[in-house]
């Protein structure tokens, strides 16, 4: 049961957002920006579900969007009515928690219902088959493009069941189980890891795609990071230490913020290089060099110059939060642009190259 409680550190105003349906505006708000992306993507010639299933006959992704776009406009609908008319009924007008935490168990269990039965049933029941797959399939014979898109959306999101997991435990005062909250932050890495090491074990020579061996150790030394940066926020909310435990938390404090820069280090380039495939490298007998991709679908560079930079300062944002006051609720959010954002360019990064090499054929 999510008590609607909302956490006030000192110094800090209260939150005008119930704790207990930050998670549900989340997903919401990650919901409009898929709908956003992949309508900018389809209004520039890019067809989504043939780069999403890649196949030339994947069929027109209009009827997707609409039944989308309603089950969006839905499930604001019923989150806003809950937390302005539900949320102050209730809390103003019943003592007892059972009662108050109502409206946030009926918001849940509706936008579950309209999202099963509801107008993009079609579309649920194919992202809880990709969940499945992602999930509990330990081998695949093919990994699937629509997968790995999931799986790295699914990186930006792991904010919600972590939250889901602490709002859980504190309502039922179990403050000890908290450790494990790396844990649940770590699980869409681990699925990533996963399908980069499927990928790379599964071909018939490994070492000619140590691409994906790369790409295994980037998302694998993510995690680190998580139970470092758990533990560091741990000792800067709760702790009060010895001296000797201090100059140890400060070495710790260290370590986590070297490996949190080199962690999102690695990631941008990652995103610049592979994913968006900006920065092309070429090796010319001893020298390599770095040289910006010709071919750009979009018509002004402009917009791949704010992508770089609003996907480098949002990737910064979260070490940021460590060192300044910033709310993780906006941290969430923030991270949801950054990676409707790289939707956007890592699709047309394939939509060129499937371009490519169908005119090689």
């Amino acid at each position: 049961m999510l008590l609607n409680t909302t956490v006030v550190t000192e110094g800090e105003p209260p939150s005008l957002i119930p704790e207990s349906y930050r998670p549900l505006i989340i997903i919401c708000f990650g919901l409009w920006g898929w709908i956003i992306a992949t309508n900018t993507l389809s209004w520039q010639k890019i067809n989504v579900n043939t780069v999403l299933y890649q196949h030339s006959m994947a069929t027109d992704y209009s009827t997707s969007s609409r039944s989308l776009f309603i089950f969006a406009t839905i499930l604001t609908s019923i989150i806003s009515f809950h937390i302005m008319v539900l949320e102050p009924l209730f809390m103003h007008h019943t003592q007892y928690v059972m009662y108050k935490s109502g409206p946030v168990i009926l918001c849940h269990t509706i936008v579950i219902a309209v999202a099963i039965f509801g107008p993009c049933r079609r579309e649920c029941y194919s992202f809880l088959k990709c969940l499945y797959r992602l999930l509990f399939k330990l081998h695949y014979h093919q990994i699937h493009f629509s997968d790995v898109i999931v799986a790295d959306i699914l990186i930006s999101f792991s904010g919600v069941p972590a939250e889901v997991y602490t709002q859980l435990i504190q309502s039922y005062n179990l403050s000890p189980l908290l450790c494990y909250e790396p844990y649940v932050t770590s699980l869409p890495f681990l699925i990533r890891l996963k399908q980069c090491l499927n990928d790379y074990f599964s071909q018939k020579q490994p070492r000619s795609n140590r691409r994906q061996l790369i790409n295994a150790f980037k998302y694998a030394s993510a995690i680190p990071v998580i139970f470092l940066s758990h533990h560091t926020s741990q000792i800067t909310h709760f702790g009060t230490y010895n001296l000797q435990e201090k100059r140890n938390d400060k070495w710790l404090w260290h370590i986590w913020f070297i490996s949190a820069m080199s962690s999102t280090l690695f990631a941008f380039s990652w995103d610049l290089i592979i994913d968006w495939g900006l920065i092309q490298i070429s090796q010319q007998q001893t020298s390599v060099i770095f040289h910006a991709r010709k071919d750009l679908y979009f018509s002004d560079p402009v917009w791949y110059l704010f992508a770089v930079l609003l996907n480098g300062s949002f990737r910064t944002l979260k070490i940021a939060s460590h060192l300044y006051r910033i709310h993780p609720f906006c941290i969430d959010m923030a991270e949801i642009v950054r990676r409707w954002v790289w939707v956007i360019f890592r699709f047309e990064n394939d939509w060129i190259k499937r371009s490519y090499n169908e005119q090689k054929t």
